[in-house]
């Protein structure tokens, strides 16, 4: 079984670096691409991922200078109440979406940590 180095540091090292933001900081894969190697992966965020709920939706948002900055909560555990840096993220890309209010592509979710 081949092991899987985690990205390490801010959002845009996730995914082979080809992820962009939403105006509002959401993290996706554009539908223009490129493509990542893999739509699932571990992450050792270089800052804390501050949890809050908007919309009914729990969110992370990363407290590092950066305009990616939040992330959807989609583990079946209850998430934390804030993830610290250098915890072990597991990371997602969701099925295709394509929203009128925003760009469409594969949004980047936080689906636990360890």
């Amino acid at each position: 079984m081949a092991e899987i180095a985690p990205w390490d540091g801010g959002p845009e090292t996730i995914f082979d670096g080809t992820v962009a933001g939403t105006p509002s900081g959401r993290i996706y894969v554009p539908e223009g691409g490129p493509l990542p190697t893999r739509s699932t992966g571990y992450w050792l965020p270089d800052r804390d991922l501050v949890k809050r709920v908007a919309f009914g939706k729990i969110r992370f948002l990363y407290t590092g200078p950066s305009e990616l900055d939040e992330f959807t909560w989609a583990g079946v555990a209850e998430p934390p109440q804030d993830i610290e840096a250098s915890t072990l993220v597991r990371v997602s890309l969701a099925r295709w979406y394509s929203p009128s209010s925003a760009p469409a592509g594969y949004y980047v979710q936080i689906s636990g940590i360890y």
